[in-house]
């Protein structure tokens, strides 16, 4: 399993979250500033499996190719995708109150 970092500049953030929800991807927005992170940036959480990453990447490629001269740097190179090793990992589903 792996934790995907994805910081963007917020204006490709609803075209990227676009693409990765057709893809059946889910994310987490998490919006801040910072030493990490600069204003007018996001940071997009996604656990996916090791053999989904490359889907992933594959996504933003094809999402940013109207922004982009050059196809192996999407939306120009603004785009900064971290892979993060996890040994462990649980999706809790909270149970609605009946």
């Amino acid at each position: 399993m792996k934790l995907l970092l994805i910081v963007a500049n917020d204006e490709f953030i609803d075209e990227i979250t676009s693409a990765l929800i057709q893809g059946g991807f889910t994310a987490t927005e998490v919006a801040s500033t910072g030493e990490f992170v600069r204003y007018g940036e996001t940071i997009l959480l996604l656990g996916v499996e090791e053999n989904q990453v490359e889907q992933v990447i594959d996504k933003l490629r094809n999402a940013s190719r109207h922004h982009n001269k050059d196809k192996n740097l999407p939306f120009f190179g603004k785009v900064l995708i971290y892979q993060i090793a996890l040994d462990e990992y649980a999706k809790i589903i909270g149970m609605g109150a009946s």
